[in-house]
């Protein structure tokens, strides 16, 4: 587990480092500066004729201590201030006397001269409005060069907390984040602006925090292998039993995909409750599995009551339909379950004509897991203004249905109404596909079943889930992927990751 700041965060840590613990802002910045050649050195950036670009705020220090450390190492380097000079910071200020003392090479031209490496040091975490003037100038000119690319913290021009583009921003090869990685640079598009993300030791740790630490944490693959794990002595019993309430008359895919998902991620037991239409084909596809037929409307729906009582934990949606019996189906099961409950696909939609407090009661918690189009119809917006923000909608959802919210997107972000947040930067394309979503569903229901807390088993299952799109991709291919492929892989994601660690050593 690793921790993700936001432009705020970072300012309180950084001022506490300071103010409190009594670590000099220049030493801070020196240490950055170091760490940044540092980088340019381990990440073999041709030093030929290197190019600093910098703002006239902190980060613009950073990037005047980079170019004179560069200079005394014997480097062609020359710096670029750009901005009103008279408007730096104190501690860029500072830094521009030492380069002018030391006469570091400067320039006010940013046409390619040759460059073989280029440092953005123009903004900061701090840029909260769209960039202009000769600053857009700038990143317009930085883009254009031939120059291999480091980003000094974050590449200018990204939000820092959402990964927007604010106007225009920086393509970096690169960047050194220090103390922590930002939001930012895990969410896209910001991700796509980041290039490789090289996080930076400069004296800033959790202590920095005094106690209050960030909401978001990034998922890695250790955080999931615990809830993975088989005893010697066991049973099907030991592992959960998961009743899965999906599937309207002739679709039958949706609830396939949740109870194989769930059986392979490890479950004892797996119940699908479905059209009678479905029998054959689900007891077919996946004969593990009972299948009990859903009852009309009229019934009072004693089979269905009858595994309530008997699951551990519960899908409810995939496939279902948003008409009126789907509708009393659902008021059923909120009605008459306490345990588990992951909602998906129909169910969310659905759930959007409810009210906010719904959930509210419940014993135990339940799993929202929409995608950008089922979470604007649960907030009541547009999908533009979902994507603007990832984690803040995810975290809008779990407040207000008091769930925790996994908010499926290219970085799925899983949070719940206290404001914790997992960001989750593994995956691949090849889970764009149909079915991909209800097996991340069985995937979750899966560890709930198995006693895993609800917030780490459904940041748990989102990287599992993942990890296995990446496993099928490397074999089957982005574009060849099918949901169906990805069962397969449920089981050896752990050998694949260790496959992958030995490949990149």
């Amino acid at each position: 587990m690793k921790y993700i700041v936001t432009a705020e965060e970072m300012k309180r840590a950084d001022a506490y480092t300071m103010n409190t613990i009594g670590i000099p802002s220049l030493v801070l910045m020196e240490r950055a500066a170091l760490k940044t050649v540092e980088a340019l050195h381990t990440e073999q950036f041709c030093l030929d004729k290197v190019l600093v670009v910098c703002g006239v705020g902190n980060n613009g220090g950073d990037g005047m201590a980079v170019a004179r450390l560069l200079f005394l190492e014997g480097v062609d380097v020359t710096a670029c201030v750009v901005g009103n000079r008279e408007k730096a910071s104190d501690q860029a200020a500072q830094q521009l006397h030492i380069l002018e003392f030391y006469g570091v090479p400067m320039t006010e031209d940013l046409t390619d001269r040759g460059y073989t490496t280029l440092v953005d040091a123009l903004f900061g975490v701090g840029l909260s409005r769209d960039v202009g003037g000769v600053y857009a100038d700038a990143v317009a000119a930085i883009n254009a060069m031939q120059a291999r690319v480091l980003a000094v913290d974050i590449a200018s021009g990204v939000h820092s907390d959402t990964g927007r583009i604010m106007g225009c921003a920086v393509q970096a090869d690169a960047s050194v984040a220090f103390a922590f990685a930002k939001a930012g640079q895990l969410l896209y598009p910001g991700t796509q602006n980041t290039g490789k993300l090289l996080v930076a030791d400069i004296g800033i740790t959790e202590a920095s925090f005094a106690g209050e630490l960030p909401e978001m944490r990034l998922t890695e693959n250790e955080d999931i292998w615990k809830y993975l794990k088989r005893r010697t002595r066991s049973n099907k019993g030991t592992y959960g039993k998961v009743l899965v309430i999906a599937g309207r008359k002739g679709v039958s895919g949706a609830a396939y995909f949740s109870a194989s998902a769930a059986y392979h991620t490890g479950c004892g037991l797996v119940k699908i409750y479905t059209e009678e239409s479905n029998r054959q084909i689900l007891q077919t596809l996946v004969p593990e599995a009972m299948v009990e037929e859903r009852e009309l409307l009229s019934s009072g729906y004693p089979r269905l009551l009858e595994s309530l009582s008997w699951a551990d934990a519960v899908v409810l949606g995939p496939g279902i339909g948003t008409d009126l019996s789907s509708r009393q189906l659902l008021e059923t099961v909120l009605a008459h379950y306490q345990g588990p409950l992951v909602l998906d696909a129909d169910a969310l939609t659905l759930l959007a004509g409810f009210p906010e407090n719904v959930l509210g009661n419940r014993a135990a918690s339940c799993v929202l897991t929409p995608h950008p189009g089922e979470m604007a119809r649960l907030l009541h917006t547009t999908v533009g203004e979902i994507t603007a923000d990832i984690p803040g909608a995810a975290r809008k959802a779990a407040r207000k249905f008091q769930a925790v919210c996994v908010m499926k997107d290219a970085r799925t972000v899983t949070a719940v109404p206290d404001g914790q947040t997992w960001i989750n930067n593994a995956g691949s394309s090849a889970l764009a596909t149909g079915g991909s979503g209800d097996v991340l569903t069985g995937i979750i229901a899966a560890l709930l079943a198995k006693g895993a807390p609800a917030f780490d088993g459904a940041a748990a299952a989102v990287r599992l889930h993942a990890l296995t799109g990446e496993a099928s991709a490397a074999e089957n291919g982005v574009r060849g992927t099918l949901a169906g492929d990805l069962l397969g892989y449920i089981g050896r994601e752990e050998a694949f990751y260790e496959k992958m660690k030995e490949q990149n050593k």
